[in-house]
């Protein structure tokens, strides 16, 4: 269940590391999980959840992530490029 939470982070990590970049923001995934599954089993596969339960817990762990990087900005990704924010809009990075 913990990949839901790290995907805002992980996106954005592995999108960076395609671009051949060393940045990498850090993200505290254990605060995520507390925040946003809460007391959802873990035992239950992901695709066993409502779509809609799926899309807010990606929406809180999206919120979350925005909100630990937010913090590290601004982050040189190359010679000519420096991300300087990040945003979320429910289970969807911009």
């Amino acid at each position: 269940m913990s990949f839901l939470i790290a995907s805002g982070a992980a996106v954005l990590a592995l999108t960076m590391q395609a671009h051949g970049t060393s940045a990498v923001p850090q993200t505290d995934s254990d605060a995520a999980v507390d925040a946003c599954i809460g007391a959802v089993p873990q035992d239950v596969p992901p695709e066993q959840f409502p779509k809609a339960d799926r899309a807010a817990m990606i929406g809180c762990a999206f919120r979350t992530a925005v909100d630990d990087i937010s913090g590290q900005l601004p982050i040189k990704v190359d010679p000519d490029t420096t991300l300087v924010a990040i945003s979320s809009s429910g289970p969807r990075l911009d």
